[in-house]
């Protein structure tokens, strides 16, 4: 059903789960997984853009592909840059030009007021992915695998 799965990562324990949930579904319908890490440009002084300090981040999320690549899933790790508050509209574009099936991102579990607020990626993310999403709680009652269930 799902030939490539776009899971898009920040490296937190959310993005985690979502990634082990996505290389389940990859794994059980033999899928490829693109995953993507979107990095934050944030507006400097003088018109000057600053990457935020991510190299650890990108690190782990380059070894997490690479275990799942030794585990026999076909896996790559895309990582680009957009200005803060632009991560939904890239991963949307990335999703349509990898032609993906599926994108999936993991949440937190806020309330939907205080994610409103704070202007969640999962959020915006429906309202420029070219495909379904799903999206994986933490925390709650939802597998890290479909196996797991």
């Amino acid at each position: 059903m799902f030939q490539t799965l776009l899971v898009a990562t920040d490296g937190s324990p959310a993005a985690d789960g979502a990634l082990a949930y996505a290389a389940g579904l990859a794994e059980e319908q033999t899928g490829r997984l693109v995953v993507v890490h979107v990095a934050e440009l944030v507006p400097g002084r003088s018109a000057q853009v600053v990457r935020a300090p991510e190299d650890d981040v990108v690190r782990r999320i380059r070894g997490q592909v690479a275990s799942l690549a030794d585990a026999g899933i076909d896996a790559r790790f895309e990582l680009r840059e957009a200005v803060v508050g632009g991560p939904s509209r890239e991963i949307a574009r990335i999703a349509e030009q990898v032609g993906a099936d599926l994108v999936v991102i993991g949440t937190v579990g806020q309330t939907p007021g205080v994610g409103v607020l704070q202007g969640s990626v999962a959020q915006h993310i429906a309202h420029f992915a070219p495909c379904p999403i799903l999206i994986v709680p933490t925390g709650g009652s939802a597998p890290l695998s479909p196996a797991a269930g």
